[in-house]
């Protein structure tokens, strides 16, 4: 499906504010990060994180304009990329490494 975007620019150019939304969990496809910028007339930080460990472990920051990655970690975040024996993943597979993440930090909840 193609979007046009020019049936939006009246709203967009109206946004008098700046408001970066957020999307988490996994990195949005190409598509739906542009599609979602182009509805909210803003910026889509994207972040991964979840529930148990911490709401945003990573978030892009307002400069990175890529498309399909989660950003670097927050601060006082620690993540790892380790083998999962298990589904025999391995952080040296090729082309990409696989493997179980693992989040450390203040902010991660015990136990």
């Amino acid at each position: 499906m193609r979007f046009d975007a020019s049936a939006l620019s009246t709203l967009a150019a109206a946004r008098s504010d700046f408001v970066p939304s957020t999307a988490g969990g996994a990195p949005l496809s190409k598509e739906s990060q542009e599609f979602t910028c182009t509805v909210m007339g803003c910026p889509v930080l994207q972040g991964y994180g979840l529930t148990e460990t911490a709401a945003c472990a990573t978030l892009c920051r307002l400069d990175m304009h890529q498309t399909e990655v989660v950003g670097p970690p927050n601060v006082g975040m620690q993540i790892a990329l380790v083998n999962w024996e298990e589904g025999n993943y391995r952080v040296t597979d090729k082309p990409r490494p696989r493997g179980e993440i693992i989040i450390g930090g203040g902010s991660i909840t015990q136990g």
